[in-house]
């Protein structure tokens, strides 16, 4: 099932809360959607950077091997988990977690 913008808005607002706390300072996470995915990208201390990528079809969550390219294996998905327990584990306050 394709991902809504509702429910990319949602895990962006979340993400930003989860960053902002984490890290105490404020963070801004935008959303840059593609064709097959969407960048979630994110701006504050240090700079701007992709933090991950969302696939459009599946809302599985993968690893930003660079700024243009996700990198292979989904971390997890965007419609399992909360913010509270960094959707299953599959993020950390810098960015989408490495493959056990």
């Amino acid at each position: 099932m394709k991902v809504t913008e509702a429910e990319l808005e949602q895990f962006r607002t979340d993400l930003e809360e989860i960053l902002t706390a984490s890290r105490r300072v404020q963070i801004i996470v935008g959303i840059q959607v593609g064709r097959k995915y969407a960048r979630i990208t994110v701006r504050g201390g240090a700079g701007h950077s992709a933090y991950c990528f969302v696939v459009m079809d599946t809302g599985d969550i993968l690893k930003a091997a660079s700024w243009e390219s996700p990198a292979k294996h989904a971390r997890g998905n965007i419609r399992s988990g909360t913010k509270y327990d960094w959707w299953n584990g599959a993020l950390t306050p810098w960015g989408a977690r490495y493959r056990k």
